[in-house]
């Protein structure tokens, strides 16, 4: 790794505590929500979910396509909606994140049914929506205009093809019939009762039903052509609490399970007898014992690095309440990796970094994110405090490191930083070369500065900039013998 200056890590984790407010934190709790069972990040909105009543049409010159799995408006160039960076980009609709892209969405096509017209069944098996088939193909009909369907509308569907599609709502079973379990089927992604030994619902023949529970139907993927199951969408059974010290945590494409702290995934098995809770349920090469839960165990995971690379031995733990909280803390390992996991549901965490021979830190953590953290020897601080006439340290203070980005994660030049109360020394502001300078007046092109002997306690940062405007930040706490990381935005 080569030899970085304090603000790489504020600029390159972006772990900003003016994410803790705001628009911010309103995309971190979007991004977080999430259950058994579901995706947890597809865009919001759709046939489907808003109960009995019909979606309202698409604006002129979009058309209604499912991109995401949900009937939302599209643009017909890129077939997926409207980009923005916030609600006031957006002409209509919601703006929703989805894959770390906001877009501008608005729920479109007839309204969902509970029961499918005669002859055909809600279909849940394949990609995309839940939409009602034909009972003889198990597709959608298709269509070149609305006088060629039987039923719904004639629209694209996810994959491209003009179909008549009605959303539909199938009939979940809170018990699977005996010998079978709700598991996430992995042809389908979605919830089936499935034999456990094997992961699968039973197979079964199209010709004549010999289903005893749901529905026959066959799959489309060519690794699976010709197959067909059992289909039974169930709605998993979930525990309050996890038992024993195992804990709550999302593991794809189960949802939410009872896991082991030590592995972070659910114990093991080869039969029942070996789970002292849940469902021995096979999933790919390995069975384990299946336990759904209905609150997720927060959980924060990261690397910490040192000047030459990885940083093991480093304590990591929640702070709260202005003080280090003992009992939730964990030590890097011989890559510098950490994991805490089962800390109460928050969407972020100041954590506190420390290490003989180190200067210690405190920096922000996004929960379910790898955190990112950069450690400098204490003769490092001392020597880039030296460089700018600055003893550090003087008594029982604290560092500021600050830094801002545009709205693309840029640093921004041109601003400049002010504390209130007034304390310590500083503000100083990095060269172009990423070194604190004397002569340095404003922020560079690397975007961060620092102030060193700032007396414990909270203090208001503001960010002034000739053509921007900065975020309104959250009073920041400094600690005596910590290094603060704030990051701000202004655009």
């Amino acid at each position: 790794m080569s030899r970085q200056n304090l603000a790489t890590l504020a600029v390159s984790c972006s772990l900003v505590l003016a994410s803790c407010t705001g628009e911010a934190s309103k995309k971190i709790d979007a991004g977080n929500q999430g259950g058994a069972g579901s995706g947890g990040g597809q865009v919001e909105g759709g046939a489907g979910q808003s109960g009995n009543s019909a979606s309202s049409p698409c604006p002129a010159g979009l058309q209604c396509t499912a991109p995401a799995g949900e009937f939302v408006c599209t643009e017909p160039a890129t077939g997926k909606p409207p980009l923005c960076a916030n609600q006031s980009e957006c002409a209509f609709g919601a703006c929703t994140q989805y894959e770390g892209q906001g877009y501008c969405t608005q729920a479109c096509g007839p309204a969902a049914v509970d029961a499918c017209p005669a002859g055909s069944i809600c279909n849940g098996l394949s990609e995309g929506p839940r939409v009602c088939a034909q009972s003889v193909a198990w597709s959608s009909p298709p269509c070149q205009s609305q006088a060629d369907c039987p039923f719904g509308e004639c629209m694209l569907s996810y994959n491209g093809e003009k179909l008549c599609l009605l959303p539909c709502r199938p009939t979940l079973v809170k018990q699977c019939p005996g010998g079978t379990a709700c598991a996430p089927f992995t042809l389908s992604g979605r919830f089936y009762c499935v034999r456990p030994a094997t992961g699968i619902p039973d197979s079964c023949s199209l010709e004549n039903d010999t289903c005893g529970y749901g529905k026959c139907l066959g799959y489309e993927d060519t690794a699976y052509e010709g197959t067909s199951y059992c289909t039974q969408e169930c709605e998993p059974q979930m525990v309050a609490s996890c038992p024993g010290q195992t804990i709550c945590r999302a593991i794809a494409p189960f949802g939410f399970l009872c896991s082991e702290r030590s592995t972070s995934i659910p114990p093991t098995c080869t039969s029942q007898a070996d789970c002292a809770f849940g469902t021995c349920i096979k999933n790919g090469d390995e069975s384990f014992c299946t336990e759904y839960c209905a609150k997720p165990g927060t959980d924060i995971t990261g690397t910490v690095y040192g000047m030459s690379g990885f940083l093991p031995g480093v304590k990591v733990c929640i702070f709260e309440n202005d003080s280090v909280n003992e009992s939730l803390c964990a030590t890097t390992d011989s890559e510098g990796y950490f994991a805490l996991y089962g800390l109460a549901e928050s969407s972020y965490f100041i954590v506190a970094m420390t290490k003989d021979g180190y200067q210690s830190n405190l920096q922000l953590a996004l929960a379910n994110t790898l955190t990112v953290g950069l450690m400098y020897t204490n003769e490092e601080i001392a020597l880039a405090a030296r460089s700018i006439g600055v003893t550090y340290p003087t008594g029982n203070t604290g560092i500021m490191v600050f830094s801002a980005l545009d709205s693309t994660a840029y640093p921004v030049a041109g601003y400049t930083a002010a504390i209130t109360p007034l304390s310590g020394t500083g503000p100083f502001y990095a060269n172009a070369d990423n070194s604190l300078d004397n002569a340095q007046t404003i922020s560079s092109t690397t975007g961060w500065g620092a102030f060193y002997n700032l007396t414990p306690g909270k203090y208001k940062l503001d960010f002034t900039h000739p053509s921007l405007a900065c975020e309104d930040l959250p009073d920041v706490s400094i600690v005596s013998g910590y290094l603060t990381y704030v990051v701000s935005g202004c655009f």
